[in-house]
């Protein structure tokens, strides 16, 4: 496969990432995996001609293949979108069970100690937002009370000088101002 172009390996690894065993035990397990070109490239983001083509460069013989089964094709078309993964348990063998459950172990560990810390902690994230949350709530408290004491001496003044604030709200904006006392 080597100097095929991208779309051929995009091709190729979305085979290994998605075939399944099929068959029987006493008939053979085999590999297969279901590839509509028009989906496919849709998924890869490639024209449908070119994934077209790369599947059918995957089922054609390749005289350099490595592996002479089947003539060193690496897909065999048993449907209208059904192919065969020639080497399809060499590429499942390569992922180790026991290499893979170990890493799962890990990765399992890991996550429960990081839910642990954050409900016995909170998460980091939450005590920078309420801090933040904090200063902002006691910022506006501030500003409020400014603003609230500011009106207050504004009205005083008014009324000392025995004229009605335009900012004062009426029932009625078309009826006259009650007097000032």
């Amino acid at each position: 496969m080597v100097g095929k172009g991208a779309v051929v390996f995009a091709v190729m690894g979305y085979v290994i990432a998605n075939m399944r065993p099929s068959g029987s035990e006493e008939a053979g397990w085999q590999m297969v995996v279901e590839l509509n070109p028009r989906l496919l490239a849709f998924i890869l983001g490639e024209p449908e001609a070119e994934v077209a083509a790369a599947v059918d460069l995957l089922c054609s013989p390749d005289p350099e293949s490595r592996t002479k089964d089947k003539e060193g094709r690496r897909l065999l078309r048993t449907g209208q979108f059904d192919y065969l993964v020639v080497n399809g348990w060499k590429y499942r063998s390569k992922r180790d069970p026991d290499k893979r459950r170990q890493q799962n172990r890990e990765a399992q560990t890991r996550f429960r100690a990081r839910k642990r810390e954050q409900n016995a902690y909170g998460s980091g994230n939450d005590v920078a937002n309420d801090a933040e949350l904090l200063g902002i709530h006691q910022k506006a408290a501030k500003s409020n009370a400014a603003h609230a004491a500011d009106l207050q001496t504004k009205l005083a003044t008014a009324t000392q000088m025995k004229i009605r604030p335009t900012w004062v709200s009426r029932a009625d904006p078309g009826q006259a101002a009650p007097p000032l006392r």
